[in-house]
């Protein structure tokens, strides 16, 4: 892959399978073009606060429309196919209600949040949803609220003098045995039992999944790898958990002998690529791409072609001519379309204030996901509570069965399965945005959309799924990067801290910018960036961590550890912490009281000071004031945090 930029503009892209991807700028440096060849795709235009204003698909023909309130935050967006987003939030810029139209039908799902902009309930089709958590912010509970009330309990391991771990023991849904999970020291899931059934796990120095005892499924598993992480052979084995027998099946892996990554052979079956590591043969079927999009497929009895939207997303498939069409807002489906006429199949989803699937209303009857702890949807339910699909899966979330009263009609046509994946029941793939999934592999079946040379940034394997460690890690757009920018956030937070240090003790020159805390203070910083919450529970969860990591440092130095003044820092922090947070809450809260509330009242209180004001001229104070109160808050929040750093405790 090519990339061609201009005054740090990327303008053009060009893949190494044919296709080239230009990109056109206005003055302010805004794409207002997107062309495949010489082919107009899209094009862009925007408001006068630079916001964008006017989208158009060109080869679907579909023209979307932005609006805006005064401070900037999105509240519709409107499509001539008749897809239509409404958006209403609280002060904390906290969605609250989202009216959907899409799919020829239209609904709405209602948010609130706790003191600590926790979501707290989403209401769905007259029910409601209620989430409650612990101490440290991790959520214990989810209730519905139907006529008699389901809950889903999570309980979590025991930390150091009694805190609890973000390390989740129990998953229940209902009335139902609960998911129970056990760990070793790197926080690798070693077994999971449900009623009498459990499944283990073993794992290698590098944290790749080498053994399977699964009692769910009644087999042994076991994997071997090269050094890149590139499975070579798996073996299967009559169920134990003992001395392992004689193979009841093995699969061998062959790869590249210049990418080495690349398989090349699955159990005897040759895969052939492209230039850049798209199959366009692999197990049956004929693949075409443009670019990194599938276009199409053919094989095993199967015929099937796919089209995209503006963000590179499916807007449709048609699978033995019979089409499907999605209807997206940003990266969450918001409903599909299978055929038409009497066999039409229409599926509209909700979900939580995080973005979390939380039901589907599937030809007029809403019903809801189960999950267990490691988030694979292994069932629905209606809306009195009753199971009516359950699904199962092995390690790698390869389908195993579709049970309970509605297997063949919603059970087969809901889409997402394990780990919440959009599955294709065409291909058995699962559709991960940017790529696809093959669980009977294990694999990824082309390379990183981002990368070129199946090496990685890091010198990483970019076919690998989940680093072959499926059991306790997902692939999810964004999710890991959100991870690192937490950790990295925290970091330099210590690093300010660090520098301010330096200009009150007075120091000049290079020495303001050298940091001057210890790598173990900077360790728990990133670290202690991970545990969400508030209240003096998740600041003792955050600096029972710090000072662990301090102390662990000292030993290392060979420095005495003084238990009673560490435990003493630790509620003294916990404190003080506490405290910052109230304070920074109070001023947040007297910040918005001068905000204004809507324009109306704002405009009856401007006209009262100046008959003669215009609607323009109300509108731009009003902005400036939101603006200003929003800065404020920023300023308040910063100055706090940077206090709290350079105290004592």
């Amino acid at each position: 892959m090519c990339v061609i930029r201009l005054r740090g503009l990327l303008t053009r892209t060009e893949y190494g399978n044919g296709l080239t991807i230009s990109y056109t700028y206005d003055v302010l440096d805004r794409v207002t073009e997107v062309k495949f060849g010489s082919t107009l795709m899209y094009s862009y235009s925007y408001d006068g606060e630079g916001n964008l204003q006017r989208m158009v698909d060109h080869q679907r023909d579909v023209t979307t429309v932005y609006y805006y309130d005064l401070t900037g935050r999105l509240i519709r967006s409107a499509s001539d196919n008749g897809s239509e987003y409404q958006y209403e939030y609280d002060l904390n810029n906290n969605l609250t209600k989202l009216r959907q139209s899409a799919g020829g039908s239209s609904w709405t799902t209602e948010y609130t949040y706790d003191k600590d902009n926790r979501p707290l309930t989403a209401k769905v089709n007259g029910k409601t949803i209620t989430d409650s958590y612990n101490a440290t912010g991790t959520r214990a509970s989810r209730v519905y609220g139907f006529s008699t009330p389901y809950t889903v309990a999570l309980t979590y391991l025991a930390g150091a003098n009694g805190s609890k771990t973000g390390m989740l023991q129990s998953y229940k849904n209902g009335s139902e045995a609960a998911y129970t999970y056990a760990y070793d020291d790197n926080g690798n899931v070693t077994s999971i039992t449900k009623d009498s059934a459990s499944a283990s796990y073993t794992y290698d120095a590098l944290n790749q999944l080498t053994r399977v005892n699964d009692g769910f499924t009644n087999k042994t598993t076991t994997y071997t790898y090269d050094n890149a992480g590139n499975i070579l052979e798996r073996k299967e084995y009559a169920y134990t958990t003992g001395a392992l027998g004689t193979p009841t099946g093995t699969v061998t892996y062959a790869y590249d002998s210049v990418w080495k990554d690349k398989l090349v052979s699955y159990d005897g079956e040759a895969i052939t690529y492209d230039e850049i590591g798209n199959p366009l043969s692999y197990r049956g079927y004929t693949m075409a791409w443009e670019g990194k999009r599938l276009q199409s497929l053919s094989g095993n009895n199967t015929t099937a072609s796919y089209t995209y939207d503006e963000q590179g997303v499916r807007s449709s498939k048609t699978v033995n001519g019979v089409t499907t069409t999605f209807s997206y807002n940003g990266s969450l489906l918001m409903a599909q379309v299978q055929g038409s006429g009497s066999s039409q199949v229409k599926q509209l989803y909700s979900y939580d204030a995080s973005g979390q699937l939380i039901s589907v209303n599937y030809n007029g009857t809403e019903y809801y996901y189960l999950r267990n702890g490691q988030t694979d949807i292994v069932g629905l339910m209606d809306g009195s509570g009753t199971k009516v699909v359950e699904y199962t899966y092995d390690a790698w979330g390869k389908l195993i069965s579709t049970t309970g009263t509605l297997a063949t009609s919603l059970g087969a046509d809901n889409p997402f399965r394990y780990r919440g994946y959009y599955y294709d029941t065409e291909t058995g793939l699962y559709y991960l945005m940017t790529r696809y999934y093959d669980p009977e592999v294990c694999r990824f079946i082309s390379a990183d959309v981002y990368m070129s040379t199946g090496q990685g940034a890091l010198g990483g394997n970019m076919w690998a799924y989940c680093g072959n460690n499926p059991v306790v890690r997902y692939e999810v757009q964004g999710k890991f990067w959100g991870l690192v920018a937490k950790v990295v956030v925290g970091i330099a937070s210590q690093y300010v801290s660090d520098v301010i240090g330096n200009l009150i003790s007075g120091k000049t020159g290079w020495d303001i910018l050298k940091p001057t805390s210890s790598i173990g203070e900077y360790v728990a910083a990133g670290v202690t960036a991970l545990i969400p919450g508030s209240g003096f529970g998740a600041a003792l969860a955050r600096n029972t961590v710090t000072e662990g990591i301090k102390s662990v440092e000292k030993v290392i130095r060979g420095e005495e550890v003084n238990i009673g003044q560490s435990a003493v820092n630790i509620v003294v922090s916990s404190a003080v912490d506490v405290i910052g947070e109230k304070v920074t809450a109070k001023v947040e809260q007297a910040l918005d009281n001068l905000s204004p509330r809507n324009y109306s009242s704002y405009a009856g209180k401007q006209y009262k000071k100046n008959p003669g004001i215009t609607q323009s001229k109300i509108r731009k104070k009003m902005r400036r004031v939101i603006q200003t109160v929003q800065i404020a808050k920023a300023v308040t929040s910063t100055g706090i945090n940077i206090t709290r750093s350079l105290l004592p405790y």
